[in-house]
């Protein structure tokens, strides 16, 4: 009885058969001067007709340093690069799964992936995108980046890589029977020698709002709604290098309560606006005396380098600083003149009331009268009488 089996190496590009045969040889003389042999074989326990190793060979993997070959670069415009600010990862685009983790850039925008394992010969595709984050302010670059190598098996069973190649992938959206449609083109750039892995980004903040208003105040009575008007105006610069009222821009008028306010405004970060606003009187009423104020607003823009801004204002009246913008009026009533009197009207006659108190004077006048009479026949009388006797 015999046991064959294979002999394992160390050579681990192979994979050994491990299987057994037993080999069993029965010699039988057969009274002839001849012997016979029976052979019986069994492989694992199990009869056989025939004894056969079977071996596999399998290639030593190869690695492939996609970053050194291709680099990795990530570029951001409006503001300065953070270490670890940015994510990038690989993907097997035949079966979809990731390789290994993510990887980030470094404080001058680097990034670096591990090398890849290439087990066998055949056609590979990564695909490498960039992880969009949620930073505010930032646009993300939706570029991908195709590495396709082509793995060759030589005779005496060592891998290599025959052919590389590096495609960029370019997502537009494109409006198509009323969808919008995502379409990606690609681009071999190993071709036309760019070769460099490249994501470019972009830094800005949301734009800020301009507010702008103030406060009506009115002496002397109430102030209505709508009474007043102020104007806002562009800032200039005349010959001496001075700032000075340009172009109107808007007028409005307060309300109820003496609010009044500008529309809002956008404003860009790191940029500077200059206004001027004052209270209109070209069309004064008398009884008002307005406030010639003129304030001069000076809006300063910075950016927080947070996707956000902050708004700051500089009021002023005359170059001396102002808390804000408020207007005071007075009120004065107008002087109202004396009534001129009226012309009198003509007397009516008189008219005796029918009463006894009334008859009694009438009496007493009467009285009067002749008694006023008498006298003076009397006296007439008496004065003819001595002139006769004269």
């Amino acid at each position: 009885t015999y046991t064959l089996t294979e002999q394992a190496t160390s050579d681990t590009r192979y994979a050994f058969d491990e299987s057994v045969y037993k080999i069993t040889v029965t010699v039988t003389d057969n009274s002839r001067g001849t012997l016979t042999a029976d052979v019986e074989l069994v492989r694992n326990n199990m009869a056989s007709t025939a004894i056969v190793f079977r071996n596999g060979f399998v290639p030593a993997p190869i690695t492939f340093d996609i970053s050194g070959e291709f680099g990795g670069t990530k570029n951001l415009s409006g503001r300065s690069i953070e270490a670890g600010e940015f994510e990038f990862k690989i993907i097997n685009a035949i079966d979809g799964e990731q390789i290994g983790e993510t990887v980030k850039n470094d404080a001058n925008g680097q990034f670096m992936f591990p090398v890849v394992t290439i087990p066998e010969a055949g056609n590979y595709h990564f695909k490498i995108t960039e992880v969009t984050g949620d930073e505010k302010g930032v646009s993300y670059d939706t570029s991908s980046y195709h590495v396709l190598l082509d793995v060759t098996q030589a005779e005496d069973g060592t891998l290599s890589v025959t052919d590389k190649k590096l495609y960029k992938g370019t997502v537009t959206n494109e409006e198509v029977g009323g969808v919008l449609t995502e379409n990606t083109t690609y681009e071999d750039i190993t071709a036309n020698g760019t070769n460099g892995i490249i994501f470019n980004n972009s830094y800005k903040a949301d734009p800020a709002n301009i507010e702008l208003g103030g406060m009506k105040y009115l002496a002397g009575r109430d102030l209505t709604e709508g009474e007043f008007t102020f104007n806002l105006w562009f800032a200039d610069m005349d010959e001496n290098q001075n700032w000075v009222r340009g172009e109107l821009v808007e007028q409005v008028t307060n309300d109820a309560d003496g609010k009044f306010a500008f529309e809002t405004r956008t404003a860009e970060p790191g940029l500077k606006y200059i206004y001027f606003i004052t209270e209109d009187a070209s069309d004064p009423d008398e009884t008002i005396t307005y406030d010639d104020t003129e304030y001069m607003i000076v809006v300063t823009t910075r950016d927080n380098l947070d996707g956000t801004m902050t708004v700051s204002y500089e009021y002023t009246v005359n170059g001396a600083n102002a808390e804000g913008i408020s207007f005071s009026n007075t009120y004065t009533p107008p002087v109202t003149p004396p009534d001129e009197p009226e012309d009198p009207e003509d007397p009516e006659d008189p008219t005796i009331p029918k009463t006894g108190v009334t008859n009694s004077h009438l009496t007493l006048w009467i009285a009067l009268l002749f008694i006023s009479g008498g006298a003076f026949t009397g006296l007439t009388v008496y004065n003819a009488k001595r002139a006769k006797k004269d």
